[in-house]
């Protein structure tokens, strides 16, 4: 007697709320592509109600929580091509909004999860999708001009320099994360003549130490650590500790010292270690001073935190923070 077994059910996880909103402004766009191939006077309500269908469905993504990483990934994939057509500063801004968010809480689990992008991928689809925001926003106005453009066109703008500061305040967390974000910044670097003179200095820094750390230095300077890195690294202390001392609230002295780290590249490992050296002697200090000494590191905060962060991964051995710092230091006295 053959005994027929009834397999069992398949079932495909279920959809976030995010994820639902896609698919049906997914399905909405494409029965209002369909709608608008039919002969207007032969089906004349076809048109209205795919349109009011899919002002229902961009409601509904609108409004829909952005919650992971799946989330974000997902929401990247849909907002890319629609922006490239329409910069559309509702949907830069709901990008940003919830990359920000899936990012910010996920800097200190910087590995991504099985089946989910790790978030410097996250961050790099999301600067990607906004610089080609911009792009579409920049054609347009040198073609047609349309009223209102100009809104639209600041919002794309405020969208590109949001991803940007996100960009680098999200650390790598593994060798191929580490190899796309250099392969990247470097295309944005040699394609993107209008970035700010702060983010191409960051970039270029962060170009130049990834490229340090993978072995993949395409005439980046990787030269004996400079005197310019100890000068600036004896600089952010004096003045970190003379701000401390005071006890805030102003601290432009300390936040230009800090600023000027996030341009000066290690170019060695023996400056990689004098980096992570002060970092981990300067953060803690962060940690510990009151809120009005913290305004002292407004602006630069995360991204000296995701630049420890990727110094520890690529990094070996230990290093004792006041031993290093204070021979890398005294080293550039005299």
């Amino acid at each position: 007697m053959t005994v027929h077994q009834t397999p069992a059910a398949f079932t495909l996880p279920p959809l976030s709320p995010l994820q639902a909103a896609i698919r049906q402004h997914r399905v909405a766009l494409a029965r209002l592509d369909a709608a608008q191939d039919l002969d207007a006077e032969e089906e004349p309500e076809a048109g209205r109600l795919a349109r009011e269908a899919e002002v229902r469905a961009w409601a509904a993504l609108m409004a829909a929580p952005c919650l992971s990483r799946a989330d974000a990934a997902s929401l990247v994939a849909h907002v890319t091509p629609s922006i490239e057509a329409d910069p559309c500063p509702d949907l830069c801004s709901k990008l940003v909004d919830a990359l920000a968010a899936v990012l910010k809480a996920d800097r200190e689990s910087v590995a991504g999860e099985e089946g989910e992008p790790s978030p410097i991928t996250l961050a790099i689809r999301a600067h990607e999708a906004a610089r080609r925001a911009q792009e579409a926003a920049s054609r347009l106005l040198e073609s047609i001009a349309p009223a209102g453009l100009d809104a639209s066109s600041r919002a794309v703008c405020e969208a590109e320099e949001e991803t940007s500061s996100l960009l680098q305040q999200t650390p790598c967390g593994s060798l191929a994360d580490a190899t796309a974000l250099l392969a990247y910044l470097r295309s944005v670097l040699a394609d993107a003549p209008d970035l700010s003179t702060f983010d191409r200095a960051v970039f270029m820094v962060r170009v130049a130490d990834l490229g340090l750390f993978v072995g993949d230095q395409e005439g980046e300077d990787a030269g004996e650590t400079s005197g310019g890195l100890t000068d600036a690294i004896a600089a952010h202390r004096r003045a970190w500790e003379v701000f401390a001392a005071m006890g805030g609230p102003e601290g432009g002295e300390a936040h230009d010292a800090g600023s000027r780290l996030l341009e000066m590249p290690c170019g060695c490992r023996t400056g990689a270690e004098a980096m992570r050296a002060h970092l981990r002697w300067f953060l803690p200090e962060l940690e510990a001073a009151g809120e009005e000494c913290r305004d002292g590191a407004a602006g630069y905060e995360p991204e000296l935190k995701a630049r420890l962060r990727e110094l520890e991964l690529f990094l070996a051995g230990p290093v004792d923070a006041g031993e290093e710092v204070g021979r890398v230091v005294n080293s550039g006295r005299g």
